[in-house]
């Protein structure tokens, strides 16, 4: 035991930044179980041994709260129903070649790789660089601001979406209306812009170097009709490739928009949007979740909050078609074997709005287990030198 002890403390001072991370992530697991019952309570042993024994899964104190994971109530025989988003990034490091991560999660990469395969995506207008010239759909080299500006006022449509060329949780995405020839509208902000305030709103992420101006695309009517939202909402349909190279849809789930967001993205709840698992079987949603930051646990919904539609047993308009397209354009990904696809279902067609290879595991409908098995049984039977032993 001492042996062990030295060992582990021997590796922590090796690596001062890791011991940091993982001391900053303990103190937050901590505070994380005080808010479920204070220190002084008579629960609050059981509470923290749970949230230690989650720690040591991989589990961020957050996360495991609003999944409602430090609730005791649940039973140590329901955790496997749920996955880490630390365990998710293992799974899908270990099927998703690192070298080909840029080709899903650089939406500028992914777009063109699309557009030459011949995958659905929305029309892609220009690509912007902060530190390099950009180009235009028809290749005009767009070298200054004044090339910029110019493009903007004359060649984009009556609406349009800029987004980072690499991002999460639609962060950085707008949406712009034209208010004539010199003047946009932020839709989200209702605010009026002119093209050289696009540009500085680019310019002013500097965790961003790229993005995307492509098309706006809007949701289904049977979609508008159930969240009152015109604005996208997508299908995250999860397919895998098996050892055989036969593809597999093993999840889905649709994001509904609530109030006026213009993005589907949850972002844990910060959003206030929705979360609803589709049956493969049928198309259909199941009741939806939403998170809630800083409390711990999902609330389950059955209508929606704005129209008050039923979210259970709605039918995804197109749902077969958008079930072979996400299995077509997954071969054609290869050799990236683990994919979460958002699809857009729209009344003219469905269009593939990005992919996935390190996305967050759909825990909060509590049947990892089911949704993984064909992957971790796969990943078993997988020796070493990365060949599929034969069985």
């Amino acid at each position: 035991m001492i042996l062990k002890l030295s060992s582990a403390l021997g590796y922590l001072i090796k690596d001062p930044g890791r011991t940091f991370k993982i001391l900053k992530h303990g103190v937050e697991m901590s505070q994380c179980c005080n808010r479920v019952a204070p220190f002084y309570s008579p629960k609050y042993p059981r509470v923290l041994a749970r949230g230690i024994r989650l720690f040591l899964r991989g589990y961020r104190g957050e996360e495991a709260l609003t999944l409602g994971l430090l609730d005791v109530g649940i039973p140590d025989s329901e955790l496997c129903k749920f996955v880490s988003k630390s365990e998710m990034t293992k799974i899908e490091e270990a099927l998703n070649p690192q070298a080909w991560r840029e080709v899903t999660e650089n939406k500028a990469i992914f777009y063109k790789f699309c557009n030459s395969l011949g995958i659905p995506v929305p029309e892609l207008y220009a690509i912007w660089f902060k530190r390099h010239a950009g180009y235009s759909r028809d290749g005009v080299i767009l070298k200054n601001r004044a090339d910029w500006e110019n493009f903007f006022r004359l060649w984009l449509p009556e609406e349009f979406v800029i987004k980072p060329a690499i991002g999460a949780y639609g962060w950085g995405v707008k949406v712009f209306r034209r208010s004539g020839q010199e003047r946009f509208i932020d839709v989200a902000a209702d605010k009026t812009c002119k093209a050289n305030d696009i540009l500085d709103i680019m310019l002013s992420f500097s965790q961003h170097d790229s993005f995307v101006i492509q098309e706006r695309l809007k949701s289904h009517p049977e979609i508008v009709r159930l969240s009152g939202s015109e604005n996208l909402q997508t299908l995250r349909i999860w397919t895998y490739l098996d050892g055989n190279g036969q593809c597999r849809i093993i999840h889905a789930f649709f994001k509904p928009i609530v109030g006026k967001n213009v993005v589907d993205n949850h972002e844990h709840g910060l959003k206030g949007n929705l979360l609803a698992e589709v049956a493969l079987d049928t198309g259909t949603l199941k009741p939806a979740v939403k998170m809630i930051p800083n409390v711990s646990g999902l609330a389950t919904l059955f209508i929606h909050p704005d129209t008050g539609q039923p979210l259970e047993g709605f039918a995804i308009p197109l749902w077969d078609e958008a079930c072979r397209l996400a299995e077509q354009t997954a071969l054609k990904f290869m050799p990236l074997r683990l994919i979460g696809w958002d699809i857009a279902v729209t009344s003219d067609g469905l269009r593939i709005i990005e992919g996935n290879c390190y996305g967050d595991p759909p825990s909060f409908d509590r049947n990892m287990d089911i949704m993984l098995a064909p992957v971790r049984e796969d990943l078993l039977s997988t020796d070493s030198g990365g060949t599929t032993s034969k069985r």
